[in-house]
């Protein structure tokens, strides 16, 4: 009963919050943002047309194909929503709860458009889309809503597909209740401190222990009444505690040192051990989820970026529930592997350096995030199952490689939505890993001239800042 319902209820929790005040704080003086110009639009309609295009086009071979382009161009469709809601100032108040809002409806929306046994197609298409539509729209160093949507949104849907893939029944949607949650603590609980007086007795710190604790009531709530896992409000109270201490050390750490970065990293990473012992993967994305809410609630988007690692690992066991045989393959000795590994790596962070050191222009980001999606093909043509594997892994690591020179949500957006890409687009392309040795030289032959092409527009559209500046003066 309460799971037919769940998707309405998360409408409704998503719309109050989009129209709520958070009243804690006033948004910081800003000057307004200029709006995408019209090839960023062009290039996010072309990506859609040709989604839906292919999607429809092999559908016959494989419905989920379809069912994926459709949730891809609706990611696309969320992302750019979010970007001009948050960037307009229809709604400055709710620049917390608002993010949680849009995720917790476009997440109700699939539920109620998709029989379950596509809906897990559509939620794949749905968060490679909104995390596509942040980096073209967005740029890294941004804080606004379509990075924080996308980060919601695709936090939540690894906790549905674990909990689908791992325990079953209601734990598939456990990431919607959990969103529900954090819809109503980001839109009530602010309102209710400034109404009672307790905005000027509750310290900051005062403050966000209340959000976790509170949170954590509702995490009792789903979990002794909705799924009826006693464990997941375990991890989703341990969370919440150690999201407040990884807040208090950001929140001191004026300069950004690494030094802090780093010790969040060891933090969560011990999470995810004590979380993997008592539910497996699922257990995980509870923590990895719970996190993320904490953080945006208490409105620090910098530590979010410390939650990498755990990240990689829960998407790695989406990939390992889809695909055992493949994900046997994970030996950091093996060389494919540590090749696929170091592009993981490495890859995503000279995509985030490009946007972050050099001149923006939409074409070049479009080519990017052409290659980025592309990489798993040619990954799994060239390296086969151990490479993919790699890549997937290795890209929860470009914060290692990024340091303390981008504390936005870029990063962490960016690997969960190449790992649901990874994931479950894996079958699709699986055949190609047979190639025969003359079949991937020629592959090479022909990948090598259009990735310098694309290599060499990129360079040529993006001239560092500034030597665009000295040019321009």
């Amino acid at each position: 009963m309460i799971t037919t319902y769940l998707p309405w209820i998360a409408i409704a929790a998503g719309i109050a919050a989009l129209f709520s005040r958070d009243g804690l704080k006033a948004p910081p003086e800003s000057p307004p943002k200029s709006p995408p110009n019209r090839l960023v639009w062009a290039i996010l309609g072309l990506l859609a047309a040709v989604a839906l295009w292919a999607g429809f086009t092999y559908a016959k071979q494989a419905e989920d194909v379809k069912v994926t382009a459709i949730g891809f161009v609706v990611g696309l469709a969320l992302a750019a929503a979010s970007n001009q809601i948050g960037g307009s100032g229809f709604q400055r108040g709710a620049s917390l709860a608002g993010p949680i809002g849009l995720a917790a409806i476009a997440r109700g929306l699939g539920s109620l458009a998709f029989v379950p046994e596509w809906l897990t197609s559509h939620e794949v298409g749905l968060g490679v889309g909104v995390a596509v539509g942040a980096w073209l729209l967005a740029k890294p160093s941004d804080t606004g809503w379509a990075w924080k949507t996308a980060a919601i949104l695709d936090g939540t849907l690894l906790v549905d597909l674990l909990g689908e893939a791992g325990p079953g029944d209601r734990a598939a949607h456990a990431g919607l209740a959990l969103l529900v949650a954090g819809c109503v603590l980001a839109s009530a609980l602010p309102t209710l401190i400034t109404a009672s007086n307790l905005k000027n007795k509750l310290k900051e710190s005062g403050t966000g222990i209340l959000f976790a604790a509170v949170f954590s009531g509702f995490a009792v709530l789903i979990a002794t009444r909705y799924v009826w896992i006693g464990h997941v409000w375990h991890i989703a109270l341990m969370a919440s505690a150690l999201a407040l201490v990884v807040h208090w050390f950001t929140a001191s750490d004026n300069e950004g040192s690494p030094y802090t970065s780093l010790l969040g990293m060891v933090i969560w990473l011990g999470v995810a051990t004590l979380a993997f012992g008592l539910l497996r993967g699922f257990g995980m994305s509870i923590a990895l989820l719970t996190a993320v809410l904490v953080f945006l609630i208490l409105g620090d988007v910098r530590s979010i970026a410390s939650l990498s690692p755990l990240a990689a690992m829960t998407v790695y066991r989406v990939f390992k529930e889809w695909h055992q045989s493949a994900a046997k393959t994970l030996d950091i000795g093996q060389h494919y592997e540590l090749i696929g590994f170091i592009a993981g790596m490495a890859l995503i962070a000279l995509a985030l350096e490009m946007r972050q050191r050099r001149r923006e222009h939409p074409i070049a980001s479009g080519a990017m995030a052409l290659m980025l999606m592309a990489l798993p093909i040619l990954t799994a043509i060239l390296l086969g199952a151990k490479g993919t594997v790699g890549l997937l892994v290795g890209s929860g690591f470009a914060y290692v490689v990024l340091g303390s020179a981008l504390h936005g949500l870029a990063p962490f957006v960016l690997q969960m939505g190449l790992g649901l890409l990874i994931a479950g687009t894996y079958d699709w392309y699986a055949s190609l890993i047979d190639l025969t040795r003359d079949q991937k030289v020629f592959a090479l032959e022909v990948a090598v001239p259009i990735v310098a092409v694309l290599l060499l527009l990129i360079g040529f559209l993006t001239k560092p800042v500034e030597q665009a500046r000295a040019e321009a003066s």
